[in-house]
């Protein structure tokens, strides 16, 4: 899990690195310089990830995991948001606050989503 503080260094040292401010100048061409390119595209999801963490009224915390990027909750409404790497957002309803305890302690965030999250809880693609 990472602080605001953690997040906004983070954000920092991606907008100072030359390689993304070639991409913004002039986005690099898989065709021509791939490795390049993958890493301008990473450096974008990475920033689009952390800077939506910070905003928002839901309690984000940053997840070391192969698919999930962010784990929200919002108390009073009950509802748990869950981003994937890819950027794309779910919103589950009626979800008490020991499954999202639960889901931000499993060792495998992926595994505690499919077992006890999907199917469970009514959701929708944000």
């Amino acid at each position: 899990m990472r602080s605001k503080e953690q997040i906004e260094k983070r954000i920092g040292e991606i907008e100072r690195d030359d390689r993304y401010q070639s991409g913004l100048e002039k986005p690099a061409l898989i065709e021509i310089n791939a490795p390049l390119a993958l890493i301008q595209v990473s450096f974008e999801a990475e920033l689009r990830g952390l800077k939506w963490v910070l905003e928002g009224n839901v309690k984000w915390t940053l997840v070391e995991s192969t698919n999930i990027a962010a784990i929200g909750y919002d108390e009073e409404a009950r509802e748990l948001r869950v981003q994937f790497s890819s950027g794309t957002v779910y919103a589950y309803s009626e979800v008490p606050p020991e499954v999202y305890h639960d889901f931000l302690a499993a060792e495998s965030k992926g595994k505690y989503l499919g077992a006890h999250i999907k199917g469970v809880f009514e959701y929708q693609k944000t």
